[in-house]
């Protein structure tokens, strides 16, 4: 998602308009511009390519978090594989694999990371949220109480700012 605002529109040649369905607002532009000219958006970072190493290769990203360190997450399902990349972009490392065990993974529809640097993922199919440590390893699991499966929805195990989440969870040993 990306937006922009500010506190009052002073160019007049501007018109928008704006559509809200639910709690959803989207903006739209018709005709002129905030910035008064010409803006081009620069790529900080691109990772990724066609030809070349499977670690790099995209097939459908579904979820991305980026940690305190700058370093982010990117669970891809078509491969599907939950990878960690550092700032430059370079693969630290792949976390889990597709299966039931400890920090293994069938889906993944949500993912935060914890200010000591836990990432958090939650796996709707395994009913869980499996927790990584700083490094990658599979540190535990919440379960989640519910037999509740909504592939690709974000509202039963919404992670807050604080990487806090609004479900019924059971922690586990793993």
């Amino acid at each position: 998602m990306i937006s922009c605002s500010r506190a009052e529109n002073t160019n007049k040649d501007l018109t928008m308009s704006a559509d809200t369905i639910g709690d959803t607002t989207v903006s739209h532009t018709l005709e002129g511009s905030v910035w008064r000219g010409a803006v081009r958006l620069e790529p900080e970072l691109t990772i990724g390519h066609l030809d070349g190493s499977d670690k790099y290769g995209f097939g459908d990203v579904v979820e991305i978090v980026a940690a305190a360190s700058g370093d982010f997450f990117v669970f891809d399902r078509q491969v599907p594989a939950l990878r960690h990349f550092d700032q430059q972009g370079h693969l630290v490392k792949i976390l889990g694999r597709v299966g039931d065990g400890p920090g293994e993974y069938r889906s993944i529809v949500g993912m935060a990371v914890r200010a000591d640097g836990t990432l958090l993922a939650h796996d709707p199919q395994s009913r869980r949220i499996n927790l990584y440590d700083s490094e990658g390893n599979p540190s535990g699991r919440w379960l989640v109480n519910s037999g509740l499966f909504a592939s690709q929805s974000r509202t039963f195990a919404r992670f807050g700012p604080t990487a806090s989440i609004a479900a019924a969870i059971r922690r586990v040993a793993s």
